[in-house]
């Protein structure tokens, strides 16, 4: 019994070893924090070119703020009170941004970085992101667990949005192409095919999906507030788990946000300033030096692939040249 002991106890060590073998810390990945000009949680990032940049966030029920950049991140400003509750998410059209956030509010932005418009969706459900490609937008959110919304701008011109109810609360979306795009939430993962008209429910559950990312048609990941991380490498159909959620032989992560450079190298962010590093496609991952204690909410890559922007709660702005 003794001998059965010790053996379990060598292989429990062993497997703790090899798990922090991992995820050791990375000296290279030093990320930068800017100066903290406001105390509101940031949501969401976008850049229209390699100068202007935009962030949203806020308060969820007393303020929108909107901050801006016109040299490249290097310094920021705020546009405060954007709009009366709270941004979640944003996204650059052209020169012009959309932002969407609690009751539905939407914010434009005509190529101006100081003049906003406000939109009102018809449902009043909390807007978590938006995604635009050529003519193809979509926005999504809920009101709770099994409430879910999926937007579709209609192409007539007038600007209005086709509403869609889903069965899960959805939290990010990406578009693809002109017909291929996906959405995850709660439990849920959706592929549309038909340029977001119609959605099917994917074989991926296990964990509330808060981002998800392609690298092209076929290869995209996807990350789980209680710690899981998938890859597909066929559109969609199937998924493979990289890392199977928080246990007790994985740290207690909550992921957010994620990245991709191309196929195999990607980032993943979430909370108490987890940053972490995959260079083979998830088979091995690397941890930044510690940079923050505040929760991730969003990465962005730059256009020229060699910084990498993360926001943050209480006003937290941090970069990653790469």
């Amino acid at each position: 019994m003794l001998k059965y002991t010790k053996y379990c106890l060598f292989n429990l060590l062993g497997l703790v070893l090899i798990y922090s073998s991992c995820t050791k810390v990375n000296n290279s990945l030093l990320v930068n924090n800017q100066t903290i000009i406001t105390g509101e949680n940031l949501y969401g990032i976008t850049f229209v070119n390699k100068d202007t940049g935009f962030i949203c966030g806020g308060s969820r029920f007393s303020n929108g703020v909107v901050l801006y950049t016109t040299d490249g991140g290097s310094s920021w400003k705020i546009h405060d009170s954007v709009s009366l509750y709270v941004l979640n998410g944003i996204k650059s059209i052209g020169n012009s941004i959309i932002s969407v956030g609690h009751t539905g509010k939407v914010v434009y932005s005509y190529g101006a970085k100081d003049s906003f418009a406000i939109g009102q969706t018809s449902g009043w459900e909390e807007l978590y992101a938006v995604d635009v490609k050529d003519t193809l937008r979509l926005m999504v959110g809920g009101n709770s667990y099994g409430a879910g919304v999926m937007y579709r701008q209609k192409t007539d011109g007038s600007g209005d949005w086709d509403r869609m109810p889903m069965k899960q609360l959805l939290t990010d979306v990406t578009i693809l192409n002109d017909t291929l795009a996906f959405a995850c939430g709660y439990g849920a993962i959706y592929r549309s095919e038909d340029a977001g008209k119609s959605w099917l429910l994917l074989n991926a559950t296990g964990d509330f999906f808060k981002s998800i990312r392609f690298a092209n048609a076929h290869v995209g990941y996807a990350v789980g507030y209680a710690g899981t991380i998938l890859r597909t490498s066929d559109s969609g159909r199937t998924w493979k788990r990289l890392r199977n959620g928080n246990s007790l032989f994985n740290a207690n992560w909550h992921f957010n946000t994620i990245c991709l450079l191309d196929e195999n190298h990607l980032f993943v962010a979430g909370s108490n300033g987890i940053l972490l590093e995959s260079t083979d496609a998830g088979k091995s991952w690397r941890k930044a030096v510690p940079f923050t204690d505040l929760t991730v909410n969003r990465l962005w890559l730059s256009a020229d692939a060699h910084r990498l922007w993360m926001v943050s709660d209480h006003g937290g702005i941090h970069s990653l040249d790469l």
